[in-house]
């Protein structure tokens, strides 16, 4: 049995329990608005639950820094200043995420656990 933990909108709050299980599932939201510091705060989340085998996410419409094109138009709106979203781009599609933090970052594609064989597909 695989014991599978949902949360989303979690808006850059951590101070929650979570139950126990194997892998975790975030469905989106999990900053304010994309600040660098929410990303690499998340992050630091995702790295501290040990308990999980895998952290698996994908972006909402709040953690905009992950949409160059619509933050290249549009940054102004939620942030005094530009954020550099390369930057966040670059901490999300870090290859030891996933070898040493077991966290899996989905964006337009499908990852299969090795373990169990279920697919996840993050838009």
């Amino acid at each position: 049995m695989t014991r599978i933990v949902c949360i989303s909108d979690t808006h850059s709050r951590y101070n929650f329990e979570l139950p126990a299980g194997d892998i975790l599932v975030h469905g989106g939201d999990f900053s304010m608005t994309g600040e660098l510091r929410e990303v690499e705060k998340f992050l630091g989340f995702l790295k501290s639950l040990t308990n999980y085998r895998l952290k698996i996410f994908i972006a909402g419409n709040h953690d905009i820094t992950v949409e160059p094109e619509f933050y290249e138009k549009n940054w102004q709106r939620w942030h005094s200043k530009k954020q550099d979203y390369q930057k966040v781009q670059q901490l999300l599609r870090d290859p030891t995420l996933a070898t040493d933090y077991g966290i899996i970052y989905l964006e337009d594609q499908e990852f299969t656990d090795p373990q169990t064989g279920l697919k996840f597909y993050g838009r």
